[in-house]
C-alpha cells in the first residue's frame, strides 16, 4: 500500500503545481496512478480541489499563490501518511476520499472569506467601502465604490478577479441582478478601480459586438499578470473574442477567435 499511495501523491502534487489543470486527464491512463486517479471515487473529489486551489490565482499575487501550492503539498503529504497505515486498499480509498472532500470545503469556505459571493455585505477596495445600498422596494440597490454608482439595481455583488499594486486596488466583478440565469444581461461585469489617491475608475465591460452578437455579459474573467483578461469561447452560432484591462492601457479591443468544430464532430443527433 506505500507505493499506491506515494504513487497517488506524486500524481496530485503534479496537478496541484499546474495552474491550469483543473481536471484529471483520464484519457492516456499510463500509471497505476494515473488508472487509480480516474475511477469515480477519486476524479470528482480531486478535480474539485484543484479547482477550488486554481480559483485563488484570481485574488492573490503569484507570491501568495506560491505559498498555497506549497501548503497544499504538505497537506497532500500528511493526508497520505495518515492514510497509508489502513491494511485495505478500500479503506484508504475512503480515507483520501474523505480528506480530499474535507480540504476542497475549507479552501472554498477560506476563498468566500477572502472574496466570495456577497449579498449586502460592504467590502473594502482601495480604502473605499464597495457595497450595495438599498433604494426602494423596486430594486434590491445599487452597487456604489464610495459615492459613485458602479451599477443600479444590482442584486448580488460577485468578485471574480483582483489586481492590487504599488498604485492601484482594482477590481473585476458581475453586478448581478437577478432574474433568469440565460439572460447574459442580467450579469453586467465591470472593473472598478481605485488609486492611492481614492481616485475611482469604472469600465463596464461589454460582451456585444458586431462579430458576435449575444447578450451583453456572461464572460469569464481571469487575474493576469498586468490586470485581468475577459473572454468568451467560441461557439458555432457566434464567435469568440478576449480582450485584457490593465492599470496603463485600459481596456483593449476584442482579439476574435473563430468557432472550429472538433474532427468528426456533428450537430445531427445521432440514431
Amino acid at each position: 500500500m506505500r507505493g499506491f499511495a506515494s504513487g497517488l501523491l506524486l500524481s496530485l502534487a503534479a496537478f496541484c503545481h499546474s495552474p491550469a489543470t483543473l481536471a484529471l486527464d483520464c484519457v492516456a491512463k499510463q500509471t497505476k496512478a494515473d488508472r487509480i486517479l480516474c475511477v469515480p471515487e477519486f476524479e470528482r473529489p480531486v478535480g474539485r480541489l484543484l479547482f477550488e486551489l486554481r480559483q485563488f490565482a484570481n485574488f492573490v499575487d503569484e507570491e501568495g499563490f506560491q505559498e498555497m501550492r506549497a501548503e497544499q503539498d504538505r497537506w497532500l503529504d500528511t493526508l497520505v501518511m495518515s492514510c497509508e497505515q489502513h491494511e485495505l486498499q478500500r479503506d484508504t480509498k475512503s480515507c483520501l476520499e474523505t480528506g480530499l472532500l474535507e480540504r476542497s470545503n475549507l479552501l472554498s469556505s477560506r476563498l468566500h472569506d477572502l472574496a466570495g459571493a456577497r449579498q449586502y455585505e460592504p467590502m473594502t477596495l482601495g480604502g473605499l467601502p464597495l457595497a450595495i445600498v438599498k433604494r426602494d422596494h423596486l430594486c434590491i440597490g445599487d452597487l456604489l465604490i464610495g459615492d459613485t454608482v458602479v451599477a443600479r439595481c444590482v442584486y448580488r455583488l460577485e468578485p471574480q478577479a483582483i489586481y492590487r499594486n504599488a498604485k492601484v486596488d482594482a477590481m473585476a466583478l458581475v453586478a448581478n441582478s437577478g432574474g433568469t440565469a440565460h439572460r447574459c444581461a442580467n450579469f453586467p461585469v465591470y472593473v472598478v478601480s481605485v488609486t492611492r489617491d481614492r481616485k475611482v475608475e469604472i469600465v463596464g465591460v461589454p460582451a456585444r459586438y458586431p462579430a458576435t452578437g449575444g447578450d451583453d455579459a456572461c464572460l469569464k474573467a481571469t487575474r493576469s499578470k498586468n490586470g485581468f483578461v475577459f473572454e468568451v469561447a467560441p461557439s458555432p452560432d457566434r464567435d469568440g473574442w478576449h480582450q485584457e484591462w490593465s492599470v496603463q492601457a485600459g481596456l483593449s479591443s476584442p482579439s476574435f477567435t473563430k468557432f472550429v468544430p472538433i474532427a468528426g464532430a456533428t450537430d445531427r443527433p445521432t440514431k
